[in-house]
């Protein structure tokens, strides 16, 4: 087991977002992504899905042609292959969790239909 302190890895710079890689395995990797107010990375598309969790702060998170808000609390998947950004409205810290497709058992159970689970949007309190 592994246990990790977000609050001890955020860090901040004015001149733009801090990426920091938190851990990385086979078949995921976990990023701590931090923007000051106005700050954005880049669109990119990437083969693997996406877990986004909001630490602190909020924003917007745009994927393709839609765009979501984020604020602390809400966690948000994005797909493999869909165009994404996140850009800062006040400080954030977001929480990357990349899902790789190959090999994934997760995957797996959801392409074979087995999967029953209920996902549903819920709002933070």
């Amino acid at each position: 087991m592994n246990c990790f302190n977000l609050e001890e890895v955020k860090e901040f710079s004015s001149t733009s977002h801090v990426k920091k890689v938190i851990c990385e395995y086979a078949n995921t990797k976990a990023l701590l992504i931090c923007f000051e107010a106005k700050q954005s990375v880049p669109a990119c598309t990437m083969e693997s899905d996406v877990f986004f969790y909001t630490v602190e702060g909020c924003g917007l998170l745009h994927m393709g042609e839609d765009s979501v808000e984020i604020k602390t609390g809400v966690l948000i998947m994005v797909p493999a292959g869909i165009e994404r950004q996140i850009e800062a409205l006040s400080r954030l810290s977001v929480l990357a969790i990349q899902v790789h497709k190959k090999n994934n058992p997760f995957t797996k159970v959801l392409e074979s239909g087995t999967f029953n689970g209920t996902i549903r949007n819920v709002e933070p309190d």
